[in-house]
């Protein structure tokens, strides 16, 4: 798909808390910034 990572991209991010659940779904949306606010700094 267009615009999402590549399986090398994915292979640094897995361990993330945030991209947990795009990880799941297989898909990434654009984190907005609540998104990446929700969390932190756990996140």
């Amino acid at each position: 798909m267009k615009g999402q990572p590549t399986d090398e991209v994915i292979d640094h991010i897995r361990d993330i808390p945030i991209y947990q659940e795009s990880l799941a779904k297989g898909y990434f949306p654009v984190l907005d910034k609540p998104e990446i606010a929700r969390g932190f700094p756990g996140n």
